[in-house]
């Protein structure tokens, strides 16, 4: 007799060679990456705008025009985009989750040092380096969606992360604003600082460790190709001079 195909094991398939199965809805660790990464978008977004309704306190407690305080907001936005570029060659160096922590970690560090910084000039500069840590959950956060999620489900996970940004540019207002008219400006910003330090412990808690992720270091000369092929695309320039014509009427 010719010799027989022995028949598969009994219970769930076997997982590809190319490593784990992506997280599909309805598994836990689909749900503790959405839960996550929201925290993450509180966090990063509620600290960044969250001088914003405070800015004529500020002004008038540190005797610098509403032009110049205006420069808190401005300077840490500058910062997150000048940062997300670097953030993503971090990524695929340590891990886009390793990355992002030491992002919220440096950026709640910056958020309460400018808190305390005894001069505007002083606060500025820790708000543009507080923009900049900022860069590595908006720049990471998609991409560790699209390496760790099943592909079908991605776009909803992504809708997750973004509700996540909005509740927290919105909440980082509306919690400062009745605090400092409370106490102070630096009391206001320091309760967001303390929200944005929940949410990095709860980032840390609840995130799943990355199962897909294969280091892809990136040389400088590699990353300014890359770029430069992704300038030459009429396409990806038109993508981006959308968000940058959004964010600016915003």
């Amino acid at each position: 007799m010719p010799p027989t195909t022995p028949p598969p094991p009994a219970g769930p398939p076997a997982v590809p060679p190319s490593g784990p199965a992506p997280a599909a809805p309805g598994e836990p660790a689909y749900r503790r990456l959405l839960i996550g990464l929201f925290l993450a978008g509180v966090a990063t977004f509620a600290q960044l705008y969250s001088p914003q309704g405070l800015l004529p306190l500020v002004s008038d407690d540190l005797g610098v025009p509403a032009d110049r305080a205006a420069l808190l907001v401005s300077a840490s936005t500058l910062g997150l985009a000048l940062s997300v570029v670097p953030w993503s060659v971090a990524g695929d160096r340590w891990g886009r989750r390793r990355a992002m922590v030491v992002s919220m970690v440096s950026a709640s560090a910056c958020a309460l040092a400018g808190v305390l910084a005894p001069t505007f000039e002083a606060m500025l500069g820790l708000r543009l380096l507080e923009g900049m840590a900022h860069g590595g959950v908006a720049g990471l956060a998609v991409a560790l969606l699209a390496e760790e999620v099943a592909p079908h489900a991605v776009a909803a996970a992504a809708g997750t992360y973004i509700a996540g940004t909005t509740l927290g540019g919105l909440s980082g207002r509306l919690l400062a604003l009745p605090v400092a008219e409370a106490s102070s400006w630096r009391g206001g910003m320091l309760a967001v600082t303390v929200v944005g330090v929940l949410c990095t412990v709860g980032f840390l808690a609840i995130t799943p460790r990355a199962r897909r992720f294969t280091p892809s270091p990136t040389s400088p000369a590699t990353l300014v190709r890359i770029v430069r092929g992704h300038l030459r695309s009429p396409e990806l320039v038109a993508v981006y001079l959308q968000g940058a014509l959004l964010m600016g009427g915003f």
